[in-house]
């Protein structure tokens, strides 16, 4: 039957056409709101507060606002509820940066000091090679440390008779040549007792712990007592056979760490 009609008599029904790409819209909104969040994450990230103001009235009319104080979202000014202007800091990045700068410039300070420090105990090792006299050399070994310069002394037959601790003329004659420069120092010194390995049991000492800190503390007091060093800037301490410069397998080297050893400190003191 003609006329758009079915055999009933009742005009046909069209099957709508379905629209495959609506989700499209859709999208497209969700794009542009996800623009506009990261746009305005990125604007508080730089608490800047003027390029956030002009951001989010931008914000606005892109997603439908007119202008006129329109807001993207309900709310106050401040970031949080209640919190006022201060929620938004300007300040923070100035704060960081000053900070970073103050780091780099106490760096820097840092650097220069260590220079100087270096410089200086330069100046402390030749001033000491100098002082020492050329027979006596062979019997004194100096050195630079990170705490700053060594001064080590032979104690056999130099400083002390062996298993003793008075100090002998050679010992004290050395000391007189090294006072001069260490007295005009400011700098802390301390004087350190060694031995070798080798076991001592008598009378007066019973162990080289004993016989070491005895030797430093001879050396000590003629450095205040004799020699005119300041005693707050001096101090002394025996380590034994703990900290050897060589090996006691042989003579040699047991000579080697029976020793005294002068350091003279990188670390300027308030004393003197």
């Amino acid at each position: 039957m003609s006329g758009g009609h079915d055999d009933d008599g009742l005009p046909e029904e069209h099957e709508e056409h379905v629209n495959h790409e609506a989700w499209v819209i859709p999208y497209a909104d969700m794009l542009t709101l996800l623009m506009a969040l990261f746009l305005m994450l990125f604007a508080i990230s730089s608490v800047d507060l003027a390029k956030f103001e002009k951001l989010a009235a931008g914000a606005a009319g892109v997603l439908g606002g007119h202008g006129g104080g329109s807001q993207v979202l309900d709310g106050g000014a401040a970031i949080l509820e209640g919190s006022g202007p201060a929620a938004v800091p300007p300040a923070i990045p100035d704060a960081r940066a000053k900070e970073a700068e103050a780091a780099l410039q106490r760096e820097e300070e840092a650097r220069r000091a260590a220079q100087l420090a270096a410089k200086a105990m330069a100046d402390v090792e030749d001033r000491l090679r100098e002082a020492i006299a050329e027979d006596i050399r062979s019997s004194i070994a100096i050195r630079r440390e990170a705490r700053g310069v060594v001064m080590s002394i032979v104690a056999d037959q130099v400083l002390f008779v062996p298993g003793e601790a008075n100090l002998q003329p050679a010992g004290l004659d050395i000391l007189r040549q090294v006072a001069g420069t260490i007295r005009g120092l400011p700098n802390p010194v301390t004087v350190e007792g060694h031995t070798d390995d080798v076991p001592i049991s008598t009378s007066r000492f019973r162990s080289n712990w004993e016989l070491s800190t005895a030797r430093a503390t001879e050396v000590l007091r003629v450095l205040v007592d004799d020699l005119g060093i300041p005693a707050n800037r001096v101090a002394a301490a025996g380590y034994g056979e703990q900290r050897p410069v060589a090996g006691n397998d042989t003579p040699e080297g047991r000579s080697k760490n029976r020793r005294v050893e002068l350091a003279v400190l990188t670390e300027v003191g308030t004393g003197g």
